[in-house]
């Protein structure tokens, strides 16, 4: 079943993107909930960033502890997958990034 990203808001749609392009660009063959949590903070505008703000948590500082774990080895947006923890958090299956 694939996941319609029809039913998602725009800043999830973003985030999604985000996190697929950050484990692509670190050469991580599988999406962690670690990517996607990158994404979620580092998103400008976004509501996890300004919840953070409220909590006195600067956004930047909790980003400088945060790094995404995963394969090291080359990948592509084909060969990309979704790691099973990412799955077990998202349980919709997520689309490629140049979907």
């Amino acid at each position: 079943m694939a996941m319609n990203m029809n039913k998602l808001t725009e800043k999830a749609q973003e985030a999604i993107v985000a996190a697929q392009r950050l484990a692509e660009d670190r050469h991580h063959t599988q999406l962690e909930p670690e990517h996607l949590l990158y994404a979620l903070v580092a998103q400008e505008d976004g509501v996890v960033p300004a919840i953070l703000e409220r909590l006195e948590i600067q956004p930047r500082t909790l980003l400088e502890g945060l790094e995404p774990t995963g394969d090291p080895r080359r990948c592509s947006s084909i060969s990309l997958r979704s790691a099973r923890r990412t799955s077990r958090a998202m349980p919709m299956p997520i689309p490629s990034a140049s979907s």
